[in-house]
């Protein structure tokens, strides 16, 4: 997830998520308007790529975002990709039999990890939707006693070898919320 942001409005105190790679990007209206399947060869990233995409039924819908979607949160709750292998076909091959790293057991609430779970369901119309699985999420969380980590700006690789160069370690700064 190298591609997601975390932005802080000034006048806001809560920090939020912002996806950030527009290289493929195309406006809802044209991508999503209906037809399940379209023209053109694979575009994205393969390990985070729905099934019907692989397999050339589509190259962009709702759906195969909330693949997409199951497949970032799995991967922030498991600290490794849902689907991972060190070669194309192989990975491929195991998107589209749903050969994914074990969720369970874990320690995040069964809830989260049932949202999970309906995000990656491999038949896309049977799949949760991102709408809804955003409600269960904001359901689950509200309320809840959450702990939050401390977030660190890390300094830039030119930044870093500037401090090594002066024989300095290099700082991490606080991010305040």
């Amino acid at each position: 997830p190298t591609n997601i942001f975390l932005h802080n409005p000034e006048p806001n105190p809560i920090p939020v998520l912002k996806l950030g790679d527009f290289g493929l990007a195309t406006p809802l209206d044209k991508c999503c308007s209906g037809s399940r399947a379209s023209g053109g060869g694979f575009a994205g990233t393969p390990a985070y790529a729905a099934p019907e995409v692989i397999a050339g039924m589509s190259i962009g819908s709702a759906e195969g975002d909330a693949w997409s979607t199951g497949c970032v949160i799995q991967e922030l709750c498991t600290l490794s990709k849902a689907f991972g292998a060190c070669h194309l076909t192989t990975l491929m091959r195991s998107i589209v039999h749903n050969q994914r790293a074990p969720l369970r057991p874990s320690p995040y609430p069964g809830e989260l990890l049932d949202v999970v779970e309906g995000l990656l369901l491999p038949d896309f119309e049977a799949r949760l939707s991102v709408p809804t699985a955003l409600s269960k999420v904001h359901n689950l969380v509200q309320g809840a006693n959450i702990k939050t980590r401390g977030l660190y700006k890390v300094p830039s690789s030119s930044q870093m070898f500037r401090s090594i160069c002066d024989d300095r370690l290099p700082m991490l700064t606080p991010v305040s919320f």
